[in-house]
């Protein structure tokens, strides 16, 4: 088990068995959200920053526990994250940017950022094929519906002020 401290900053590893420390690992600045490969072989940390915005990922190698930072350039404050289905490649929602941005978690290339509006976008799902994110947006009330083919918002879906989490069914249809 994997447990972030936005304060104190490291991530925890827990054995699941009897709740021991396996591991202490130092992410960047204010670390949020904490996203893992299908393959289990990285982890990804949004570190959006304490009294600075943030603008990195940290990338920790899970076999060796090294670390390695992506640095997200202008995207700033990175916090919703989820890897599409080819496991190399990773969207997170920069809300300083307004922005959804697209990662190579294995090269440590920003590919493209996708304006999705100034609603504070803060969570993120992907459609079962990869092809469409939905990304929440805190500030604005709204969910924003992106199209990753054509790397464009598409819609935007009202929800009420303050929605934050999202999931989708399985099959993709809710």
């Amino acid at each position: 088990l994997l447990v972030g401290n936005k304060s104190a900053a490291p991530i925890h590893a827990l054995d699941l068995g009897d709740g021991s420390l396996r591991a202490r690992i130092a992410p960047g600045d204010g670390p949020h959200e904490i996203e893992v490969a299908p393959d289990g072989r990285h982890v990804v940390v949004a570190d959006y920053g304490a009294g600075t915005a943030g603008h990195t990922l940290t990338v920790i190698d899970w076999p060796s526990r090294r670390t390695r930072t992506i640095d997200l350039g202008e995207n700033r404050r990175p916090h919703g994250l989820r890897f599409l289905p080819d496991g190399r490649r990773l969207v997170v929602t920069t809300e300083g940017s307004g922005r959804l941005t697209e990662v190579d978690v294995v090269d440590g290339s920003v590919l493209r950022s996708i304006a999705v509006g100034d609603g504070k976008p803060h969570m993120v799902a992907l459609a079962p094929d990869g092809h469409r994110a939905y990304v929440t947006q805190v500030g604005s009330g709204v969910l924003s519906v992106v199209d990753l083919d054509d790397g464009r918002r598409i819609a935007d879906i009202p929800t009420g002020a303050g929605a934050e989490g999202i999931a989708i069914t399985p099959d993709g249809a809710e």
